[in-house]
């Protein structure tokens, strides 16, 4: 019989979280019956069906067990394949995420972006998040670990907190910003501000700071017995560049004399 053409059919590849349900085998076994049926009318059938083992969730699932991700999904991809050659699926390619040949393939082509435009390779379905204890901005140099339950928490690398994940096992990706000049978003940044309290001396930083951006959300000051004065701001800068413009000004302010980049 001649080919009527190509024919190209898949199902929904199974997460490998869990063993499989009936709702997988009832879809798959409708795919097959179409596949089969798509052969006899005389169509050069492909028919693919397998397993996605990605996700935070296998993760997790793996770590309750005590036994490592991928043998995890090595024993329930298993599981569903048994499954399909029982019932005699007819499947032409049974692929699995995790197969060498997929892998090299999402390396190339994977990419995660955040609302906080952040761009993470090879890690995908992940939440993504911009640590407050160091508040990372676009120009700054960046490392992100997988937290639980919470994503993966991007932190400026000189944050003490990714000295502490990496001593408490927490596993550090790469990655980086979208657009390292950054774009019309505003981003946190925390500043810590020393000086003599003279007279209009808070006057004069709110000014400095007013002339260089619109978004001050925090300010709070003290004044020692020395009549020393720290201020913490919280302010909206578009870039790294953006943030030291602000800071060389401050800088230049009567009877300052520390002005630097606050941590939590």
């Amino acid at each position: 019989m001649e080919s009527k053409g190509k024919y190209y059919l898949t199902t929904a590849i199974a997460y490998t979280s869990a063993k499989p349900h009936i709702g997988n085998n009832y879809e798959i076994v409708l795919a097959d019956s179409i596949a089969r049926f798509k052969r006899k009318e005389g169509y050069d059938v492909f028919f693919q069906t397998g397993t996605d083992e990605h996700g935070q969730k296998i993760e997790l699932k793996a770590e309750a067990a005590g036994i490592t991700p991928k043998e995890h999904v090595d024993k329930i991809a298993g599981v569903i394949r048994g499954l399909c050659d029982l019932l005699n699926i007819s499947y032409d390619k049974f692929i699995r995420t995790t197969d060498e040949d997929q892998e090299k393939q999402d390396r190339k082509r994977q990419k995660v972006s955040s609302s906080g435009g952040v761009i993470i390779q090879g890690v995908d379905n992940l939440l993504v998040r911009l640590s407050h204890c160091c508040s990372p901005i676009p120009g700054d140099e960046i490392v992100g670990y997988i937290t639980k339950g919470r994503g993966v928490s991007v932190h400026r690398v000189d944050c003490p907190n990714v000295k502490s994940a990496e001593a408490n096992g927490e596993r550090l990706i790469d990655v980086q910003w979208e657009n390292p000049e950054g774009d019309r978003t505003n981003y946190n940044s925390d500043l810590e501000i020393q000086g003599y309290n003279r007279n209009g001396m808070l006057n004069d930083v709110l000014k400095v700071i007013n002339n260089h951006t619109k978004f001050l959300t925090n300010v709070n000051g003290k004044v020692d017995h020395n009549k020393m004065v720290i201020i913490s701001v919280s302010l909206g800068v578009r870039n790294l560049e953006h943030l030291q413009r602000i800071i060389d000004s401050l800088k230049n302010v009567q009877d300052l004399y520390v002005v630097e980049r606050k941590m939590f």
